[in-house]
């Protein structure tokens, strides 16, 4: 039995900008431990201790999802944080393509009993660090995100992650993936 997830990988170079903006404008902020760029990803759907004789059918699910998706853009938003889980978080704009993506996702996990522990509610992120002490990132103490904000990159697949915990953080490696099959003017 293995934890796994759905989610949107990042280009390499935006990875590598935002662990330089991390080294830089990272002091201000509470973090007892920043991930790096081989951990940052979009979360899309995690779906927790999934029984190995399901992965077939969740792949399956997941290719017939992605037949029905165009590849789309997705643009950095703020910081922000999940004081109760300790995260330090980069948002993601609202974008009605990566919603619909989720839902498709949301519906065939459902369907699967594999959604059980993920919450109905979504608020895309990409985890940037876990903290020390609860944060939250208004006023003087909020770091200067403008070299970030805005960033825009082009998404045509997704994947299924494994994830495992280790000393060093988690480890997140891509065992499956989908690309995007719509053409983008159906």
């Amino acid at each position: 039995m293995g934890r796994y997830f759905w989610g949107i990988g990042l280009p390499e170079e935006i990875g590598a900008r935002i662990e330089a903006w991390a080294a830089d404008q990272g002091a201000a902020i509470p973090v007892k431990r920043w991930y790096h760029r081989g951990q940052f990803h979009i979360t899309l759907l995690f779906f927790g201790d999934l029984i190995d004789d399901k992965l077939d059918s969740a792949d399956g699910a997941a290719r017939e999802t992605a037949k029905k998706t165009a590849p789309f853009d997705l643009v950095l938003g703020s910081l922000g944080a999940f004081n109760r889980s300790k995260v330090v978080w980069l948002g993601i704009r609202p974008n009605p393509n990566l919603m619909a993506l989720r839902q498709s996702l949301w519906e065939a996990a459902t369907a699967l009993g594999a959604s059980g522990n993920d919450r109905p509610a979504y608020r895309p992120h990409i985890t940037l660090g876990r903290l020390s002490l609860p944060w939250e990132p208004v006023g003087s103490r909020a770091p200067d995100t403008e070299e970030l904000a805005g960033i825009s990159f082009r998404v045509s697949e997704f994947h299924r992650y494994e994830s495992r915990l280790s000393p060093a953080g988690p480890e997140y490696r891509a065992v499956s993936s989908f690309g995007f099959q719509a053409d983008q003017n159906d």
